[in-house]
């Protein structure tokens, strides 16, 4: 991900899963908000994208939904590393 121009993506980036700051006009806020929620954890339980979360992609990133998802799936993956690390 790399240096962003976001303080809270850059504490985020730190500690991905107590990180609780997000600003509203951030994109990489936003996946990982969305990492968190759960639309997101139904979906992965689903294994695959659920209405519920896609509407939510469609939301948050409109006709960039799939690369929204990226990011998200990314996040996801931060945050359970940054978990598994707390245990």
């Amino acid at each position: 991900m790399g240096a962003t121009n976001c303080p809270a993506c850059d504490a985020a980036a730190m500690a991905p899963a107590t990180c609780g700051a997000y600003r509203s006009k951030c994109s990489e806020c936003t996946a990982r908000h969305l990492a968190h929620g759960p639309e997101h954890f139904e979906s992965q339980k689903a294994g695959r994208i659920t209405s519920a979360y896609r509407y939510a992609l469609v939301a948050a990133f409109g006709e960039t939904w799939a690369s929204g998802h990226k990011r998200v799936r990314h996040w996801a993956m931060l945050i359970a590393e940054s978990k598994a690390k707390l245990l």
